[in-house]
């Protein structure tokens, strides 16, 4: 198996939505069994992965900026 396919298999996405130069997805990482949220801003070509847990999963979701520098 490629190591793409794999690491496909391995990363679910839950949820995304998308406003303005903001893409914003829900992540399930099997391997590891942690989700977390990615936010990528493409006018400024920043990424940012935040670790979640399943109770605050939607809420980082929807205000990812107030989580951001907190962990799960």
């Amino acid at each position: 198996m490629e190591q793409g396919a794999e690491s496909s298999e391995r990363m679910v996405e839950l949820d995304h939505r998308s406003s303005g130069w903001l893409d914003v997805s829900l992540f399930w990482d099997r391997a590891a069994k942690r989700l977390f949220v990615q936010v990528i801003d493409w006018s400024g070509e920043q990424d940012l992965a935040i670790p979640v847990s399943p109770g605050t999963a939607l809420q980082v979701f929807h205000h990812p900026f107030a989580y951001a520098g907190v962990g799960a």
